[in-house]
């Protein structure tokens, strides 16, 4: 697939004070639905790779003899692998435009907007376990957002499995074929102001604002479950569609704000500060439950159980720098990063269980360093 752009910026007034722009272009890849590479290639059909049965209720005997009705799962290579004939190759369409306005001789203003949008991208089904396999039915409870079970936020689950007596049960034959218009459909729009006071009069100053809207197309569901819980929750990729009762993806809105600067202290030091504040991304809730095959399946009853605090960091610098003979100078720097010593959570467990919303990830804690710079 070929790639193309054009832009055009045009001034306004002739003087460089007030101009306009826009583009358009697009090019190979993707993302979500959409693979991020121009399209799959040799390694996804080459069958020569480990192939792992897994097998339950062993009795201790050795050497072990495996069990066919004992079949758990199988994962890894050896797959039965093709490539539709008529695949196409993902791509991004890319629309920006902007206006840019000078005003005075170091403080200019610059408002954008960038639209993207995915096409063409590609998906795998195992014809080896269509939809209609999935016979075998096991309910669950889902304890709800207390995590206590017997309360009144608690609700029945099902989980669909593909019964061991099925023919082709554990085995995979896939095939990677082109999303339809509406799952490759994945758009994302930016919006962005930047305000920069060049260095001027001893200072410098840049802040911006962006604001990130996300709407993410849903895969046609590939088994039951992906029909009640969405797709991504299981490891396997199944074939078939159904797309009555499939949950839609709930559009999204992120924030960024950054703020920096620098200022010329007395007696030749520097001093220059940054803070960045960025708005939580979103987290789910996850339900782990047996399926008819006595196998742990977890799967995503709510993409929207919360979200993450907005994550606010504080950095300070001072320096001096010494000039040497020639282009030689040395610096000395203090830094101090986080100053004000936060600690939001950034990642946490999302499935329920005895580790619940315990925290796997914060920011790191406040830290000083001390440095020197030579420049030669």
């Amino acid at each position: 697939m070929r790639e193309y752009e054009l832009t055009v910026v045009y001034d306004l007034t002739g003087e460089g004070r007030f101009a306009v722009r826009g583009s358009y272009g697009r090019y190979v890849g993707g993302s979500s639905g959409a693979s991020a590479n121009p399209g799959p290639g040799a390694t996804d059909v080459n069958p020569n790779a480990i192939i792992t049965r897994t097998y339950s209720n062993w009795d201790g005997s050795i050497p072990y003899v495996p069990i066919a009705a004992n079949l758990t799962s199988t994962t890894g290579g050896g797959v039965n692998r093709s490539i539709a004939a008529n695949l196409l190759g993902p791509f991004v369409d890319e629309y920006t435009a902007g206006v840019d306005v000078g005003l005075n001789r170091s403080l200019t203003i610059q408002m954008n907007y960038v639209r993207k949008t995915d096409g063409q991208g590609n998906k795998r089904l195992n014809l080896a376990l269509p939809y209609d396999a999935y016979t075998g039915v096991a309910t669950g409870v889902d304890p709800g957002p207390d995590n206590t079970t017997g309360t009144s936020d608690d609700r029945p689950l099902i989980i669909y499995s593909v019964p061991r007596s099925y023919p082709t049960f554990g085995q995979s034959t896939e095939e990677i074929v082109q999303l339809s218009g509406r799952e490759s459909h994945n758009t994302y729009d930016s919006f962005g102001v930047t305000l920069n006071k060049q260095y001027a009069h001893n200072w410098s100053f840049l802040s911006s604002f962006n604001a990130d809207y996300t709407r993410l197309a849903n895969i046609d569901p590939r088994s039951p479950n992906e029909a009640l819980y969405g797709p991504g929750d299981n490891d396997t990729a199944t074939g078939g569609s159904n797309t009555n009762t499939f949950r839609q993806r709930l559009p999204e809105w992120s924030y960024s704000v950054r703020l920096s600067g620098t200022y010329q202290l007395p007696l030749g030091l520097m001093y220059a500060a940054s803070f960045i504040g960025q708005s939580g991304e979103w987290f789910g809730r996850d339900v782990q439950i047996r399926d008819a095959n006595n196998t742990l399946v977890t799967v995503r009853v709510n993409p929207h159980a919360g979200r993450y605090d907005w994550v606010k960091v504080w950095d300070n610098r001072l320096s001096k720098r010494i000039k040497l003979w020639g282009n030689q100078s040395i610096e000395g720097l203090f830094d101090l990063f986080n100053t004000l010593n936060v600690n939001t959570i950034t990642m946490q467990t999302t499935r329920n269980g005895s580790q619940y919303l315990q925290p796997t990830d914060i920011i790191a804690p406040r830290v000083f360093r001390l440095g020197v710079r030579y420049k030669f």
